[in-house]
């Protein structure tokens, strides 16, 4: 068994790792909406991989307002970009303010080093455009092909949640 920080951990332990990453994104985007823009979050996650989502963050303000879901699927990537596509599913690409995140972490620390993100929605990079994937319905997307490239977590909320009126 390996330990964290040494050569192997992440691969011994790529679900653990990923877990852990995931919620640590949920947290780090929850406390930016709720501290900038006064938002509530609630995040569903999806129990089967058919509709190309991990999850879904649902904003809203305090009091009903103004709701935004947004549908994400989650990526991570340790240390350095690659020449890795990864296979999107294609019902992601059929909803609505969809977007896949790809977190870069530090291996050592497993702290973000920045984000990049694919709208699934951009007119400038149409999601049906991407080469077909190995995987049967799915399409092969390279984080270098992200709409949105080497974005801090503001940043990337800002993306995923543009700020809307509060009433």
């Amino acid at each position: 068994m390996h330990l964290p920080g040494t050569p192997g951990f992440i691969a011994e332990n790529s679900t653990f790792v990923e877990n852990v990453l995931e919620h640590r994104f949920i947290y780090d985007v929850s406390r930016r909406l709720l501290l900038d823009q006064h938002l509530l979050v609630n995040m569903m996650r999806s129990e089967v991989d058919a509709f190309g989502f991990d999850f879904v963050l649902s904003a809203e303000s305090p009091n009903g307002a103004n709701k935004r879901p947004v549908y994400v699927q989650m990526k991570t990537r340790s240390n350095a970009l690659s020449g890795t596509k990864y296979a999107i599913a294609e019902s992601l690409g059929k909803l609505e303010n969809a977007f896949v995140v790809w977190m870069l972490y530090n291996s050592d620390d497993f702290e973000p080093i920045s984000y990049y993100c694919y709208d699934c929605s951009d007119p400038n990079k149409p999601f049906n455009e991407f080469p077909a994937s190995k995987r049967r319905f799915r399409k092969a997307i390279k984080m270098q092909e992200a709409t949105h490239k080497e974005l801090t977590i503001e940043q990337l909320v800002a993306v995923l949640f543009p700020t809307f009126t509060l009433a």
